[in-house]
């Protein structure tokens, strides 16, 4: 206006106040602009006070603005030196670690929330976001952008608890049952005489704790049959008894395979004096007991009350009111 109108036109009031003083400018945008964005203006004067202090009229209107002439940004995938890996057992003990290898940022700059929260599986998704405070600031100072601050992983790897037996592949049943099998034989071989003897092993189902809340196994039986025998004592005849070989918890990798099996406790191994060479393997026993110079042998006569005694080991203590039984493979019929 001094320009345009000179000494014609008084451009300031008698306290030094300009023009432009009277007058502010609200942008509907003022921010992360693009070429040929339209951006749109509204004035608004203190036309009182101006009136007062300006001997001229003043019009004014709204309008837009197309936005030209500004460098486009460079962007750059700020994830390319970000590896995410998953590890442990899903969920309780699943973990996300987030490794950062390049020198943009910082390995604290990265956080990461998921859809399973803390308890992870297989699956989930889980997002990383990467912490940037002022975004303009960021691309003044570096002359570019990330593409996004947030990019989704999907859990894999994890290692999983079964939900059921019948997760387990039947290569890892096949292998648990010549174990338990072989478990029994070995049992009677140290334990008795002689004269005491099993035979006809036969695998006759399963009987499974499964945690109500997460689903997965804690711990499962194989229950086999086999004819006892006592040589030697005319008073005792081949018996027919059952036998349940427990397991405790098996890790599962992803493609079915058992990782391990957890070892139990020396008292658990230990039953009567009698250490089994594998300690992942227990028999659950009840005596019936004989005049005669072999004295008793382990087993139960009947598979109901075997189905009754390994229920109960399976869901008493700290297992109390947290699992449900699974029987199968012919042996749940024997539930009650």
């Amino acid at each position: 206006m001094e320009k345009k109108y000179g000494e014609k036109l008084r451009t300031t009031d008698q306290n030094g106040w300009k023009i432009n003083q009277y007058i502010s400018v609200q942008l509907d945008k003022d921010k992360q602009l693009s070429n040929k964005d339209v951006v749109t203006y509204k004035l608004k004067v203190r036309e009182d006070e101006f009136i007062k202090n300006f001997p001229f009229k003043f019009k004014y209107s709204d309008g837009t603005y197309k936005v030209s002439g500004l460098e486009t940004i460079k962007k750059f995938d700020a994830f390319a030196d970000v590896k995410v890996t998953f590890t442990g057992i899903a969920p309780e003990s699943s973990r996300v670690e987030i490794e950062y290898t390049g020198t943009e940022f910082e390995q604290r700059d990265f956080s990461y929330s998921s859809s399973g929260g803390s308890r992870l599986s297989n699956g989930d998704v889980v997002t990383v976001t990467l912490k940037i405070n002022d975004i303009t600031k960021y691309a003044q100072e570096n002359g570019r952008v990330p593409e996004t601050v947030t990019k989704e992983y999907t859990v894999s790897g994890l290692k999983e608890y079964p939900a059921s037996f019948s997760g387990f592949s039947k290569e890892y049943v096949t292998s648990i049952q010549t174990e338990a099998e072989a478990y029994v034989k070995d049992y009677f071989a140290v334990k008795y005489e002689a004269e005491v003897s099993v035979s006809d092993l036969k695998y006759e189902g399963y009987i499974a704790s499964v945690w109500k809340e997460d689903k997965y196994i804690e711990g499962f039986y194989l229950i086999f049959s086999g004819t006892v025998s006592i040589s030697g004592v005319d008073m005792f005849s081949p018996t027919k008894l059952y036998f349940p070989v427990g397991y405790k918890k098996t890790i599962v990798f992803p493609d079915n395979i058992p990782d391990e099996l957890y070892e139990l406790d020396d008292d658990e191994v230990m039953m009567h004096g009698y250490y089994p060479s594998d300690k992942n393997l227990k028999i659950l026993t009840s005596y019936y007991y004989y005049s005669t110079p072999a004295g008793g042998y382990t087993g139960y006569k009947d598979p109901g009350e075997c189905y009754d005694a390994v229920a109960k080991e399976l869901t008493q203590g700290w297992n109390e009111g947290k699992v449900d039984v699974e029987s199968g493979d012919g042996f749940e019929k024997y539930a009650k």
